[in-house]
């Protein structure tokens, strides 16, 4: 007996559903019969499928040949409307809910001929319809056009994710894949859009391409906003794939912007196995890339310059801190060393900076009319005598702050014997090197020498003391 009731209860539930499917449909064919016939009566009102009337199966029957013969007849006007995948409506202009978890509706087209060109559209347009190139065959197509009164920003598709408190906050908004080999991988952090080609017959794929054509166009753009945020990031895995390519074929366009604010990084691009972080190419006039504030490159991993194919206005680091400039194209190309300084020698030198003319910053005669002049005395024997050398002006020329070193001309003056000095940057302890030797005449002698931090330089006077006089011509930072 018990077995009877449930098996009566499960059926009774079927036909309340079907009615219900029934009725749905019952409905929109009489609506598509009066757009076909104006004039014609109104279909009457359906009959009662509430609980009272679920059970009786004649009644049930009629309205389900009702139906039948109503959609037979619309059949020639209308397609069989839209509908959820658990059979509830689906009608545009308000909000279709799914009735149940992992309720999908599909739409799908399969063939191996002619399929549809579009094969879903939606469009929210005021003046112009903008169509695919006929040439495409588009799954989902969705367009905005015309103006709009209340200045609202028009979006022709749009996805967002929001993972809420999730532990896991990984998503994406738009998600566009080419010719997967396999199953499409999951992101590894949020993604407002993510393009991700795996290339197909070993032909290369473009994850996200963007080309400006106009005058002022940017192919593609990313702003960094967060604290860690990345405007733009290519990731190029293959062995000659290109992480980010942006082609602004306008006068005036811009192929990549990329700008990061709080600490963000507007462009990265990371090379590894041969493949290029980042290329820029532009035809005169031009700017292949244009940097403000900070560039960035990894560092290479051996001494000297890369033994590989490069281009004229490459730019290298290698291990030990030099930097390279490629000279000439070619594989290899020619590389001219630019800097070369060791890491344990951070502030020993640089480049080297001439000043507009020489300047005398030391000359310890009583007549002189340099800034020091270590009170017109001479250098006494065998003690140091400190000079601060930048920031020191003369003529309205000075070696500047900062400097790490001065190249410059030392003079023994009116000596009382045979002697040297020994220059080096103060702060140090004399390590008894000359050079200058003198003896009772006056000599001079071109040098190159360090400063301490703060841009001071020592003098050490030999066995015999002399006026000494130091004119500088340039400097290195």
């Amino acid at each position: 007996m018990t077995d009877d009731v449930a098996a009566l209860r499960t059926e009774l539930e079927t036909l309340r559903r079907d009615m219900r499917e029934l009725e749905t449909l019952r409905r929109r064919v009489g609506e598509l019969e009066q757009r076909q016939r104006p004039a014609a009566a109104p279909t009457p009102a359906p009959p009662d499928a509430g609980p009272d009337r679920s059970s009786d199966r004649r009644r049930f029957l009629a309205l389900a040949a009702g139906t039948a013969a109503a959609g037979a007849a619309a059949a020639v006007g209308g397609a069989t409307p839209a509908a959820a995948a658990s059979g509830e409506p689906f009608l545009l202009g308000v909000t279709n809910a799914a009735t149940a978890l992992g309720d999908v509706t599909a739409l799908e087209s399969v063939s191996t001929t002619t399929l549809a060109q579009v094969l879903f559209q939606s469009a929210n347009w005021t003046n112009t319809i903008w169509l695919p190139n006929e040439a495409m065959r588009v799954a989902s197509y969705g367009f905005t056009s015309g103006p709009d009164d209340s200045d609202g920003l028009a979006v022709g598709v749009m996805g967002a994710t929001d993972r809420g408190d999730s532990d896991d906050p990984r998503g994406v908004g738009v998600y566009g894949v080419a010719n997967p080999d396999g199953p499409v991988p999951e992101p590894s952090e949020p993604t407002g859009v993510h393009g991700y080609s795996a290339g197909h017959n070993a032909v290369g794929g473009i994850g996200v391409k963007g080309d400006a054509t106009g005058d002022a166009g940017i192919g593609v753009r990313g702003d960094a906003l967060g604290t860690g945020g990345i405007g733009v990031r290519g990731d190029a895995l293959g062995t000659t794939g290109i992480g980010v390519q942006g082609d602004a074929l306008g006068t005036a366009g811009v192929g990549v912007v990329g700008r990061g604010n709080a600490n963000g990084i507007g462009v990265y691009g990371l090379g590894t196995a041969g493949a290029t972080g980042v290329f820029a190419d532009a035809a005169t006039p031009g700017i292949a890339l244009r940097v403000h504030g900070r560039l960035h490159h990894d560092v290479g991993a051996v001494p000297g310059p890369p033994t590989g194919a490069a281009l004229a206005g490459d730019q290298w680091r290698d291990s030990t801190g030099a930097m390279f400039l490629c000279a000439a194209s070619g594989n290899p190309g020619t590389w001219r060393r630019v800097v070369a300084q060791h890491p344990d020698y951070a502030n020993a030198g640089g480049s080297i900076n001439l000043l507009a003319r020489p300047i005398r910053v030391v000359d310890t005669r009583p007549t002189s009319t340099a800034p020091l002049k270590n009170g017109g005395n001479r250098l006494a024997p065998t003690t140091s005598t400190s000079f601060q050398i930048t920031g020191t002006t003369v003529s309205g020329v000075s070696v500047p702050t900062g400097a790490t070193g001065i190249l410059a001309n030392i003079t023994a003056a009116d000596t009382l014997g045979s002697g040297f000095f020994s220059v080096f940057a103060s702060g140090l302890s004399p390590t008894g090197t000359s050079t200058v030797n003198y003896t009772d005449a006056s000599i001079a002698n071109f040098f190159i020498s360090a400063l301490s931090t703060g841009g001071a330089l020592t003098v050490r006077c030999g066995s015999n003391a002399a006026h000494c006089i130091i004119d500088v011509m340039g400097f290195l930072y």
